[in-house]
């Protein structure tokens, strides 16, 4: 017998014996009503006493049958509450077996209430869900905290897979367990989105993968003939020639360089959407930075008839802290977008130190103007978003990728600044740039190096390992420029046979070569007790790939620095410079 049908025969029973008490009152009532002969007036007295008596019962029956009445329709209402709730509800006995359930447990779970009113719940489980369904109901009943947990249930006709169960416990008073009670809720639907959702994760993360190794892979071929090309007009410019021959090796290196930049904005794009791109804290002069933008581009504005005009507020300070290459990044675009949109006259480049909101910190404000055609209201909207641009099709009047702005926002912002513009079309476009810098006294300088001119300090013997030929040729040939003697290798494996014969006083490795990487090669130089000798020697990776993470992968097999394609000869002398100094 079920609890509700117990407790209702309890209710039965008890109001029954009210009703034959009352009865047996009433008879006791209606035989005292009967008066004596003679009417004796105490008799008639205790009869009215009696008939008020009698009153007061009959209402307290009306009262008591009213109760009853509104007990049956709350038991009723309970009844339907708990069997058509839209949760399923079941109470489990000391022994964890099913003593009463609702309807919708039933549907959840695919039993008939009456044939399986007793059974382990556990039996409606699939059977990797057992351990986890015990283990809350032990410890709802050692702890008296509900839990909840997600059960898968067994394969069977039920609409519903997977259900989650708020667990709760009753103890008697002595303390001990009397019943668990459980609410069962269908969330079949929610764990399939939840597997979808899952899953679209895994398609974005694969998409995000192979975008990565797509641009990787670009990198890396677009880099090495690059590399070639430029590094040959870097070695004509250590040659003899004449005006002429120069200018047309000058030209050669600013397209190479304008295809390596190119390169660069959109490795550089990748590297702030996935928040890779560190900003470095170094001393520097920010006046000579912009005395540097401006001269930069004197050449191009004289080109085109255009006025450069500079001006630095007397109050900025000579060196400040931060990073100067990302802050030539954002000026050298701006001043790029200016003179590319400017047909006639002048574009200006102004900068001021301004005291900000926050205590004892100063901004660095920058302003780039132009005289240019300007830009339209309805293109201001989208004019940061990567690769928009002005004009369309093959009839587009100005060159660019359209990356130029979309990452000079990101710089600014990843910088702790902002920025903003101002146009109006046909009069010309202003942008205003605030980033924070630090004042800092003058640091020792270095005796600057002219990298075409300046003899080695001393000669080394280098070990170049490269497979790509015009690489490997425009290095080898630079470091001979340089006044070193260079021995090839050309692959991973026979820079290690090399290095096994001779003494070399550092390594230009590259990554990607057929045989044995430089990764895996440089790998053995520091490990293997073959080269215990050689495993303090300075190796140098140069590489076509410039990713996200690939500098610190380098670092990470061991490697002493990075070079990136195409080589710069500043670049390349400096790391020189160190390995003769000792400063590896």
């Amino acid at each position: 017998m079920s609890a509700d049908v117990e407790n209702s025969s309890k209710f039965q029973e008890l109001r029954r014996r009210a009703e034959e008490l009352l009865a047996q009152r009433l008879d006791a009532l209606g035989a005292a009503r009967r008066p004596s002969p003679g009417h004796d007036p105490d008799i008639l007295e205790l009869i009215a006493e009696l008939d008020v008596h009698q009153a007061e019962l009959e209402i307290q029956n009306e009262e008591l049958q009213d109760a009853n009445e509104r007990l049956d329709l709350l038991f009723r209402e309970y009844s339907d509450l708990y069997d058509h709730a839209p949760c399923g509800y079941l109470t489990l006995d000391r022994k964890a077996l099913i003593s009463k359930i609702n309807q919708a447990g039933c549907r959840l779970l695919g039993m008939e209430c009456k044939q399986n009113a007793s059974g382990p719940l556990s039996l409606f489980l699939a059977p990797a869900f057992h351990g986890a369904y015990f283990t809350a109901l032990r410890q709802t009943g050692d702890s008296g905290v509900p839990q909840y947990v997600e059960l898968q249930l067994a394969e069977s006709d039920a609409p519903s897979s997977w259900v989650l169960a708020h667990i709760m416990v009753d103890r008697n008073a002595s303390g001990a367990v009397e019943q668990w009670r459980l609410s069962l809720t269908d969330i079949t639907q929610l764990k399939a989105v939840e597997e979808d959702l899952r899953d679209a994760k895994a398609e974005a993360e694969g998409a995000n993968r192979a975008k990565s190794q797509f641009l990787a892979n670009m990198s890396h071929e677009i880099r090495t003939p690059i590399n070639g090309v430029m590094g040959m007009f870097q070695l004509l410019q250590m040659t003899a020639l004449d005006k002429e021959q120069a200018e047309y090796a000058e030209t050669g290196i600013t397209s190479c360089t304008r295809l390596s930049g190119l390169i660069g904005d959109i490795l550089d794009l990748t590297k702030v959407e996935v928040g890779s791109l560190e900003i470095s804290k170094c001393p520097f002069n920010i006046v000579e930075l912009m005395e540097g933008v401006a001269y930069l581009f004197q050449p191009a504005a004289k080109l085109k008839g255009l006025d450069i005009q500079l001006h630095v507020d007397p109050a900025m300070p000579g060196w400040v802290v931060g990073d100067s290459a990302r802050l030539q990044q954002i000026l050298n675009n701006l001043m790029g977008n200016a003179l590319k949109f400017t047909e006639a006259g002048t574009v200006s480049l102004e900068a001021s130190y301004i005291l900000s909101r926050w205590h004892d910190r100063k901004m660095a404000f920058f302003t780039v103007a132009d005289t240019g055609m300007g830009i339209p209201d309805d293109q201001l909207d989208f004019l940061f978003e990567p690769f928009a641009q002005g004009s369309i099709g093959y009839s587009r009047k100005f060159q660019g990728a359209g990356l130029g702005l979309a990452i000079t926002r990101k710089l600014v912002a990843l910088m702790g600044g902002n920025m903003c513009v101002s146009s109006e079309e046909g009069v010309g476009t202003t942008f205003h740039v605030c980033l924070p810098f630090e004042q800092v006294e003058q640091p020792q300088e270095d005796v600057p190096l002219n990298v075409f001119e300046a003899s080695p300090r001393k000669g080394l013997k280098v070990l170049l390992a490269e497979d790509e030929e015009s690489s490997r040729q425009v290095m080898a040939k630079l470091l001979e420029k340089k006044g070193h003697e260079v021995v090839v290798a050309q692959d991973g494996q026979q820079a290690l046979e090399t290095l096994q014969g001779e003494d070399f006083d550092c390594i230009f490795m590259d990554i990607q070569m057929p045989v044995l990487d430089g990764m895996q090669a440089t790998k053995i130089i520091r490990a293997d007790p073959k080269f215990e000798a050689k495993a303090r020697i300075p190796i140098i990776a140069v590489t076509a790939y410039a990713m996200a993470g690939d500098r610190e992968k380098s670092l990470g097999a061991g490697m002493t620095d990075y070079l990136a394609k195409p080589v710069e000869v500043r670049a390349l002398v400096r790391i020189l410079d160190r390995v003769a100094n000792g400063s590896y």
